[in-house]
């Protein structure tokens, strides 16, 4: 019953503060699900990561001069890369290279530049890197979206230091 001296309010009804827990116990389980959500999708990301760099690889050759014999100073696998020295110089030397063996995330449907180049983005291990098929633009044989790709070729800096390799040899 309200005293003479102030007002009736909400806190004088029969069922004073109910509301305001009712709200509170609806914004606590909408955090959950939010919480549950967001759990659930890091999951997710965290599995397609897995997946997805599962048996990759990323091996590079620095630009070296090759002993006599070559395989002793330097990958076979970097054979593409090798290089015989001009005169009067003997032997061979590498370029720096790399081998990659990833998963396609990204492949480029037209050639923006003209240049007649394909390119396609691949996670190896923890690296994003370029791979460039000179005058490939458009060549159906090249691999997909979340096909696997083993590529050697030479390495060098690509545009947001994004390691770029020039196939020489896919397989």
């Amino acid at each position: 019953m309200p005293t003479p001296n102030r007002m009736p309010d909400s806190r004088d009804a029969p069922d004073a503060g109910r509301p305001a827990a009712a709200a509170r116990t609806r914004r606590l389980a909408a955090r959950r699900r939010v919480l549950w959500v967001a759990g659930a999708l890091l999951v997710l990301l965290v599995a397609a990561a897995a997946w997805a760099t599962r048996g990759t690889r990323y091996d590079t050759q620095a630009l070296t001069q090759l002993p006599v014999v070559p395989t002793h100073g330097a990958p076979a696998w970097s054979r593409p890369c090798w290089r015989p020295n001009r005169a009067p110089y003997h032997g061979l030397y590498t370029l720096p290279c790399a081998r990659v063996a990833g998963r396609v995330v990204y492949r480029q449907s037209r050639d923006p530049d003209g240049d007649g180049d394909a390119h396609l983005l691949v996670l190896a291990r923890s690296h994003l890197v370029n791979l460039k098929f000179r005058h490939a633009s458009g060549d159906p044989s090249l691999p997909g979206v979340g096909r696997r790709v083993v590529a050697v070729g030479l390495l060098s800096s690509g545009r947001l230091h994004v390691p770029e390799v020039d196939v020489r040899r896919l397989g």
